[in-house]
């Protein structure tokens, strides 16, 4: 069997589409244009630029979700941070780690917390 081109391809649900229409402008528009429709069709389509943009849209996907999993998780470090030292009773610790980010990774250490 000889594989279709992306063009072909294009043509033939473009005929079928034209064949499918019943009545109404849409049918006659598509009926009257069938071959200019055809040829714009198959001059402006690109597929590597189709890929491409697929890829795009799913790096894009991908990254949202990494970036929500990474915040979601910075968040439940914290809060356990946050809880150890409260029950420690070290109060001034949760201030200290709330503004410098290199004392809240030592405390990380010291309390061994991490996901």
């Amino acid at each position: 069997m000889q594989e279709q081109t992306s063009d072909q391809i294009m043509t033939y649900y473009i005929c079928r589409l034209c064949h499918s229409c019943e009545d109404g402008i849409l049918a006659k528009l598509l009926t009257e244009r069938r071959e200019e429709i055809i040829m714009t069709s198959i001059l402006q389509y690109d597929q590597a630029a189709h890929e491409a943009a697929l890829h795009d849209d799913g790096y894009d996907e991908g990254y949202e979700a990494g970036q929500k999993r990474g915040e979601k998780r910075g968040e439940d470090m914290l809060g356990k941070l946050i809880l150890a030292l409260q029950t420690a009773g070290r109060d001034e610790d949760i201030t200290k780690d709330a503004s410098d980010s290199r004392y809240r990774q030592k405390l990380y250490k010291e309390l061994n917390i991490s996901l």
